[in-house]
């Protein structure tokens, strides 16, 4: 089970990063965010592209050495519970909630709650 969960977990992270990097157009359409400057442009590719495609990067390492896959699921614990967190929160406080919101905080909170339970099977 941790083995498909990483592996799924590479395809979903890394891809999404590097798309947001290299056409971050395409997926300001989905979710709505419209980059105003270059500055906002430059945090977008940062933000999305770089801190997504790092999180699939460290889930790729953990699939190919077994020595990375505790601190892999530890990221993935934290990084997508906080997002996932942030983002149910923020639905409370901020207008009219997307289709892609819903997806997301799903996406987050199955993989930060799926990688804590995974946390037993992952080499010390």
């Amino acid at each position: 089970m941790l083995r498909i969960f990483l592996l799924v977990s590479v395809f979903v992270w890394l891809p999404y990063g590097l798309m947001c990097f290299f056409f971050p157009s395409v997926v300001g359409e989905f979710n709505g965010m419209q980059a105003l400057g270059d500055t906002g442009l430059i945090e977008f590719k940062a933000i999305y592209g770089g801190l997504q495609s790092g999180m699939g990067l460290l889930v790729l390492m953990a699939v190919m050495n077994s020595r990375f896959e505790r601190p892999a699921l530890l990221m993935l614990m934290f990084l997508c519970g906080a997002m996932g967190f942030a983002r149910f929160i923020a639905t409370d406080f901020d207008g009219a909630v997307s289709f892609y919101t819903y997806m997301a905080v799903v996406l987050e909170g199955t993989t930060a709650l799926l990688a804590f339970w995974l946390l037993g099977e992952a080499q010390e």
